[in-house]
Order: C-alpha cells, then structure tokens, then sequence
C-alpha cells in the first residue's frame, strides 16, 4: 500500500515538532530526559524479565516437577513487580 502524501506530510510536521520542541528544550530539561530513559530502561527490562521468567516456570516447574524452583520463581516475579 502506498504512502498518501498527506500521511507523508503530516509525519515530516510531527518530526519537525519534536525536533524543535528538543532544541529549545534541552538544556532546561537535560536531567529530566536521562532520568526518564534510564526509568523507561529499567521498566523495559523488568517486562523482559518477566518474560523470561515464564520460560524458566514452563522448563523447571512443570517439566522437571522442580518445586523449590517454583519458589524461587515466585519471589523472583514479586521483586520485579515491586520494583515496576
């Protein structure tokens, strides 16, 4: 499906937006987007996390009938939602 000019327009306007609105910003805000990106970080690596978590429950829980691992998942998906 081709791009309709005004789609391509209307993209070329929001970049140019947040282009400006970054340059003009950016010096008053700096510490504010480095804090904002390392909380976006750490809650993209919690969801990563938890994902991984589920292949370990799958594996060892219900494939290897291993309860203390099952215990120790438990506490492992507490702390991440915590921490989120």
């Amino acid at each position: 499906m081709a791009k309709t000019p005004e789609k391509s327009m209307t993209s070329k306007k929001s970049n140019a937006i947040v282009k400006r609105v970054f340059a003009d910003n950016w010096s008053l805000y700096k510490w504010q987007y480095f804090i904002a990106l390392i909380l976006l970080g750490t809650i993209s690596a919690s969801t990563f996390f938890v994902a991984y978590i589920v292949k370990n429950i799958t594996n060892d829980v219900f494939v290897d009938q291993n309860m203390q691992a099952a215990i120790y998942i438990a506490i492992a998906i507490f702390a991440v939602f915590n921490i989120r």
